[in-house]
């Protein structure tokens, strides 16, 4: 799972973030609002993470925008605010839950994680599409019966183009997917090319050839 988290450093941010590495979880930062929207124009999240107080930012606002940009990942705040009214209005506002300091992580963990399930299937027990089956909690695949073995780059990839099924990816959203902020330090794109070409390989030899359809100009595609 992708998580952006957005605030300025505190202790609670930097505990939820040391909390979610834990659990083998990617996550970027970044303290300011124009930068997040940015962020999220740029990058496809599983779920964003807002810590008030935010700097030169409003929460509400904040809900608002992202939501605008038509993302489809879970949001979440976390505020100091205790009153009713203040988290109906956040959630009326386009987040999917709040959640009042000081919080428990694992009630926090446990929290995104059903947002995420509710928004994007990411922990749901299993993806089907015709012959194709993904387990994402046991990161496996299966083609008509068959297991397929892939390494973690080949099983994200498979996964990611999979839940945006029917969706152009190009392949800058997928290098972002796949190595974050350091997709950064990434030359080019022929580590992108060589983990494609070895999960074609790997579904070619299961009857799955063409599955995953380059539109050449454009990235690539899964059809359902």
């Amino acid at each position: 799972m992708k998580v952006l988290l957005i605030g300025a450093e505190s202790s609670s941010r930097l505990a939820l973030q040391r909390y979610l590495k834990r659990q083998g979880l990617e996550g970027q930062t970044v303290a300011q609002p124009k930068a997040a929207v940015q962020k999220v124009l740029q990058v496809e999240f599983d779920a964003v993470v807002i810590t008030e107080p935010l700097e030169k930012g409003n929460a509400m606002r904040l809900g608002q925008l992202l939501r605008q940009q038509e993302m489809q990942g879970g949001l979440l705040l976390l505020t100091p605010a205790t009153l009713p009214a203040y988290r109906i209005e956040a959630l009326e506002s386009g987040y999917d839950d709040v959640l009042s300091l000081p919080y428990d992580l694992a009630e926090a963990y446990a929290r995104l994680k059903a947002i995420v399930r509710r928004r994007t299937g990411l922990y749901q027990r299993e993806l089907r599409l015709e012959d194709l089956v993904i387990r994402p909690d046991e990161a496996t695949v299966w083609i008509g019966g068959q297991r397929l073995e892939l390494t973690k780059k080949e099983f994200n990839i498979l996964f990611f183009l999979a839940r945006n099924r029917n969706r152009v990816i190009s392949k800058d959203q997928l290098i972002d997917y796949l190595w974050g902020e350091e997709a950064e330090d990434i030359d080019g794109y022929d580590f992108l090319y060589a983990h494609l070409k070895n999960l074609r390989r790997k579904l070619k030899a299961l009857g799955a050839e063409g599955l995953i359809e380059t539109l050449y100009g454009m990235g690539y595609i899964l059809r359902s």
